[in-house]
């Protein structure tokens, strides 16, 4: 814009609001301030969760690539960091994936995975046997096991005694 456009400009603000040209512009830049502050906090708010809705397209591997109740699926099983699809939890893959095949795109190498036929999702990306399956515990303590194992005593009725971890006693 050109110094005789600006000018012009400004003059109709100030005439408008019956106040002078400095302030018109002080309102104008006020007035971008704002706008782009709201823009700004627009994005932040946006990039919590990238996907709310069923159907919106996600990366694997993430946290909280999708909104409350749904999980990245990923289109193709097996590519740590690939593309999916928002859906829920129920929805994606049914059933659960057997020991040595491909750990589903929002299970977390080495950690617990509920859809994981062994509950265990190995360090390789594959459903694997949880680490601690058979090791020694002790029962009657808090979460003894992990990877949805239970702490099965030695000697069954037996509270905090010794015992070793198993799917089921």
């Amino acid at each position: 814009m050109d110094d005789r456009r600006f000018d012009a400009l400004t003059r109709a603000l100030a005439d408008c609001d019956s106040i002078s040209r400095r302030g018109a512009l002080r309102r104008l830049g006020l007035a971008g301030a704002v706008a782009a502050l709201a823009g700004w906090r627009g994005r932040r708010a946006a990039s919590a969760n990238h996907c709310t809705y069923e159907g919106c397209g996600c990366s694997t591997g993430t946290q909280h690539a999708c909104g409350h109740g749904l999980v990245c699926c990923a289109s193709s099983p097996g590519t740590p960091g690939g593309a999916g699809v928002c859906t829920p939890r129920g929805q994606c893959g049914g059933g659960c994936t057997s020991r040595g095949g491909a750990c589903p795109g929002y299970c977390n190498w080495g950690d617990g995975c509920a859809d994981c036929c062994t509950g265990y999702c190995g360090n390789r990306g594959a459903c694997d046997t949880p680490p601690n399956l058979n090791a020694t515990c002790t029962s009657g303590t808090q979460a003894p096991c992990l990877y949805g194992l239970v702490c099965c005593s030695y000697v069954p009725g037996l509270v905090g005694g010794a015992g070793t971890c198993e799917y089921s006693c």
